[in-house]
């Protein structure tokens, strides 16, 4: 019997990671250090909050602190839950309202007059937006690289990647590497990612000895992946089963290579929360279908740390299709695994598949190993 596995932010969250009501606070971390390195300069992004949000500068300090003790708890103590904060809205927003922008080419004014005495007015419309756009996407990245250097690992991702069977699979909507490392080092074998021209390379751009084997168990990165480069030229996807290797704009790590073999740039491949995603690339398409064959074949599907949040109306939509496909056989047995009981979240699964489901409320670890 082949299981699906779709592991949401809530499964990373168990690990230490952040859900998505908390990456504001990454943000804030970058805008305060970028402000410290710039003498007092503030950045693109910034002056793009203060003018379309009145974003409080004065409030990033106290913000990026408690990033920073997230990131950097006491020895042998897990990090606290971080505060809803007002320092500025959403992620989501932020970036819905940037990529409408973008798609509906509007304009949302020149930058607030007190971000002049630093340089000419910027026009937060086109170009200026995707540039906008970059830096918030680069401030994300930093944070998790931050908590990539401070817990790569997790006790339930290698039990995870220990007891998947050649038939099993993995569809995930996170972009951290904490699934790819574990199966890597639990398996000896790189993680088969469900697409053509997908590179496995080190972290310095080398191509590995070993690419997908019969030992590699399939990991479906829906909204792609913070160790991925894409070549928009050739079309290629490197990927780094064990590390980091998206570029961060222009401060990128002198150890990256952003170079394709075909002699272009690459960039990044991320899938970021809005309401206006957009699934264009060759590469996430083929991962969806193959995510979707995996849905319609297989016996149970288990949700785990995944909420069904408003703005994955795609993953409904793969879903739903899915199930309407598994009506010709036997229904999939369906669990939901969270950390806590959530009458809400079960809600919204019993509306969405009118079905009987298994809903376990200790943990990832706990269903694992009970």
């Amino acid at each position: 019997m082949s299981k699906a596995f779709l592991i949401g932010a809530g499964a990373s969250a168990e690990a230490g990671y952040p859900i998505t009501k908390w990456l504001t606070y990454p943000v804030a971390h970058y805008l305060d250090q970028y402000r410290r390195k710039k003498r007092g300069q503030p950045s693109r992004l910034e002056q793009y909050l203060g003018t379309v949000y009145s974003l409080d500068r004065h409030g990033l300090g106290p913000a990026a602190i408690l990033w920073h003790d997230f990131v950097n708890p006491p020895e042998g103590q897990s990090p606290s839950a971080l505060p809803d904060s007002d320092l500025m809205p959403s992620i989501i927003e932020i970036l819905s309202v940037i990529d409408i922008a973008i798609a509906e080419q509007w304009s949302l004014g020149p930058s607030r007059d007190e971000y002049s005495q630093h340089r000419k007015s910027r026009e937060f419309k086109g170009n200026e937006l995707q540039r906008v756009r970059e830096r918030l996407v680069g401030a994300l990245l930093t944070g998790f690289m931050d908590l990539d250097r401070t817990r790569p690992y997790h006790e339930a991702f290698k039990i995870l990647a220990k007891s998947l069977a050649r038939d099993d699979v993995v569809v995930t909507t996170n972009w951290d590497t904490l699934l790819d490392r574990a199966m890597f080092l639990e398996t000896s074998a790189p993680p088969a990612y469900g697409t053509l021209g997908a590179r496995l390379v080190d972290h310095g751009g080398h191509d590995l000895r070993a690419q997908e084997t019969s030992e590699s168990r399939r990991l479906y990165k829906l909204h792609g992946s913070f160790n991925w480069q894409y070549c928009p030229r050739c079309g290629d996807l490197y990927v780094s089963p064990d590390k980091i290797i998206m570029p961060i704009d222009e401060t990128s790590p002198s150890w990256l290579d952003r170079e394709c073999h075909c002699g272009a740039e690459m960039d990044g491949l991320v899938v970021t929360p809005s309401f206006a995603k957009r699934y264009l690339n060759v590469h996430l398409a083929n991962i969806w279908r193959g995510a979707q064959k995996a849905l319609e074949g297989a016996n149970e599907w288990i949700f785990v740390g995944y909420s069904l949040p408003d703005d994955d109306i795609w993953i409904r939509a793969m879903l739903l299709r899915a199930v309407v496909i598994r009506r010709q056989k036997d229904p999939p047995t369906i669990h939901v695994v969270s950390h806590k009981e959530d009458l809400a979240l079960q809600r919204r699964y019993r509306q969405l598949f009118q079905a009987d489901i298994a809903f376990h409320s200790n943990g990832f670890l706990h269903f694992l190993t009970s």
